[in-house]
Order: structure tokens, then sequence, then C-alpha cells
């Protein structure tokens, strides 16, 4: 492998492993994928640390609560995936997730909202978040899991991470590239 490709790759690395310091918000909204464990744990722990007392699953639909120190899931809260064919076949599930998320947030009356996912996964959710969020009405903080975070530069080259960077990256530009054709 040249310098450049080497070069490039780590940049891309970079800029994909990304998460913000958490704030008081509204809600936690988990997206799901590889390392749901993790993903879920961190969902989690920021309630417990009391960012938000609502966290919502768009996938799923469904939205819990914390109740007398434990997080429960919400009464009425459903319990279905996500219709995939409500939407254009060519949207990534993530994208999916994030319109499911805004609408929830809406119905809800959410203003301020933690999204949570895999570090390498935020910088895609901040990408995709700004076309469906309205900045005007909505305020999102990004949190990659303290559980999955990145290893050092060299881990960069394992054969996962190779692997995650190349599609993550792709993913970002397939979005790109569609949200400017419709």
């Amino acid at each position: 492998m040249n310098r450049f490709k080497i070069t490039a790759i780590l940049i891309c690395y970079r800029y994909l492993n990304f998460s913000e310091a958490p704030e008081k918000s509204d809600v936690v909204v988990l997206f799901v994928g590889p390392d749901q464990d993790q993903r879920l744990k961190e969902a989690h722990q920021l309630k417990y640390e009391g960012y938000a007392d609502t966290l919502i699953i768009p996938a799923y639909q469904q939205v819990f609560v914390m109740s007398e120190g434990q997080i429960v899931k919400a009464p009425g809260s459903r319990l279905r995936p996500f219709p995939l064919n409500a939407y254009p076949d060519y949207y990534e599930n993530t994208h999916v997730e994030a319109l499911l998320a805004g609408k929830m947030t809406e119905e809800l009356g959410f203003r301020f909202a933690i999204m949570v996912s895999a570090p390498y996964h935020m910088r895609r959710i901040k990408i995709i978040s700004s076309r469906v969020f309205d900045p005007e009405k909505f305020q999102i903080q990004y949190i990659g899991s303290r559980y999955l975070q990145p290893g050092s530069l060299v881990s960069v080259f394992t054969p996962k991470n190779l692997k995650l960077t190349i599609v993550e990256a792709a993913k970002i530009v397939s979005f790109l590239a569609y949200k400017n054709v419709v």
C-alpha cells in the first residue's frame, strides 16, 4: 500500500470516529447495528447519568422511560420493525432510522436529542441528521459509545476496521449523491 492510500485511510478513519460531550437533553436516540450491546449500554449509561429521561429506538419504534431508577418500556410503545417499503429502496437503514427518529421526537414534543451509535458511525448519522432535523427546531448531539472506542492508529489497518472505514465512507458518498439527485 502506498503512502497516499495509507494517509487517506488514516484521515478517513479519524474523520468517521466522532463523538461529542453529552449535555442534558430530552431524549436519547439509539441507532441499531453491529455491537448492539455496547450501543445500548451507552444509551442506558447516558440515561442513568441523567442526560435524558427517555430513550427511543426508531428502528423498532420503541420508547423507554425512567421509572423508579429503572429503564422501562413506555406504555403503548410499539414493537415492530421499521417499514422499509415506506421509503425508496436506495435509502440506507440509517437514513430511515433518522427519518423515524425525526417523526418520533416531533410527535413526543422533544427538541433536544442525543444520537447514540458506534463511534465510526456517528459522522454519517450527523450528516444525515443535519438534513432530517430542522436546526431551528432541534438541538442534536452525537455520542459514539464509550464502550466501542476506536483503537490506536495501527488498529485502523485490521481487516475489520479497514472494511468499516471503506464501507462508511462509501455510504456517506452514496447518501450525499442520492440526496442531491432527489
